[in-house]
């Protein structure tokens, strides 16, 4: 079993373990709703250390990754980044990843459970290709700030730093580490994702969790992360990506480039968007009572069974519970009323309006 190089701090701060793939995480640190609350109304900082991590250089890195990914490499300018997905040739999705365009490398966020199968899929491709392939995923932890404070903690901790936007990345230097600062997306809420080797990590815990003092900083759980990622209604590999569901499936438009030309999966997307539609996508729903559905709960619209939950909780910012999940065009709407059958009983929900949440002003 993984343990983050911050195991014994969060113990400290007494945090409650879960297992993750092969890795022990922070599930919470006593009150999953007010870590929820800590980055809704100021800064949280999680500890993200088990997301896979992957260097690419070389000469024809940018090129390599290009025909292996939905959106365009070829265009990143350091300091620049997109999401992305990988897929097959059937255009099923393989896994996700945030691309970071650095002066000498690209730098690849992946899920940490499919980190090596990553590295793997990349390596079948590489070919004749000037590229390196470097898992560093054990040798750098991962840190993040999110919350709309987020920006004035991060600049009170690590002096000269340049905030990026979502995806973007600012590489520096913290104490003696090297530091790439990642412009995050995952909650809703400004972010930002803290890269330095693990030798480092614990000091900079320490720096962060000063400088977010006078904002009331809270140390998050993978639980509270959960509950933001849903109420932002993003998706998540392992929950609703899968080699089951297509990109357009998913409402992963923003990470598709339409003007690229060929990769791994192009033809299919491509037909799809200027000639198709898909047969299901991704919906939001809000449950009525306070049962919460598993994912696999199978949706119902008049007896019929039109879809799956594939994520579901209680929102202590909705006061209500919500979920995703897949449903048939047809049952897509929002206003649509389906019948979730969970264990516990039928839970009657309503489609919704993705996101549930976000933020205004």
């Amino acid at each position: 079993m993984k343990r983050s190089p911050l195991a014994s701090t969060h113990l400290a701060l007494g945090a409650t373990f879960q297992t993750a793939g092969e890795w022990e995480v922070v599930a919470h640190y006593g009150d999953p709703p007010a870590e929820c609350r800590s980055i809704r109304q100021t800064v949280g900082l999680a500890d993200l250390s088990r997301r896979g991590k992957i260097r690419l250089t070389g000469k024809d890195r940018a090129e390599f990754l290009h025909g292996q990914v939905t959106n365009d490499i070829k265009k990143l300018q350091p300091g620049e980044g997109v999401y992305a997905v990988f897929t097959t040739p059937k255009a099923k999705i393989l896994g996700e990843v945030v691309v970071s365009c650095l002066s000498d490398a690209l730098w690849l966020a992946v899920p940490g459970e499919i980190a090596a199968a990553m590295v793997a899929h990349l390596d079948r491709f590489l070919f004749t290709a000037d590229v390196m392939i470097e898992d560093l995923t054990d040798r750098y932890a991962c840190l993040s700030l999110q919350g709309p404070v987020a920006r004035k903690a991060l600049e009170a901790a690590i002096p000269g730093v340049v905030p990026p936007a979502p995806y973007g990345v600012w590489e520096g230097a913290w104490k003696a580490y090297p530091l790439l600062v990642v412009g995050s997306a995952s909650t809703g809420e400004e972010g930002y994702d803290c890269y330095l080797p693990v030798e480092g990590a614990e000091a900079l815990w320490g720096a962060l969790r000063e400088a977010g003092k006078p904002w009331g900083l809270q140390p998050v759980g993978l639980e509270a992360l959960e509950i933001l990622r849903i109420e932002t209604g993003i998706p998540r590999y392992g929950a609703e990506l899968d080699e089951t569901v297509m990109p357009l499936e998913a409402r992963l438009d923003h990470a598709i480039s339409y003007t690229k030309g060929c990769y791994v999966g192009q033809e299919t997307i491509a037909r799809i968007h200027y000639q198709g539609h898909v047969n299901k996508i991704l919906v939001g729903l809000k449950g009525e009572g306070a049962a919460i559905p598993s994912q696999g709960d199978v949706l119902y619209k008049e007896g019929q069974e039109v879809g799956r939950v594939t994520s579901a909780v209680l929102s202590p910012t909705l006061e209500a519970v919500v979920a995703l999940g897949y449903a048939k065009r047809a049952s897509s709407e929002p206003g649509t009323a389906l019948t979730i059958q969970t264990a516990a009983g039928d839970v009657q929900a309503v489609v919704t309006e993705l996101p549930f949440y976000m933020r205004t002003g």
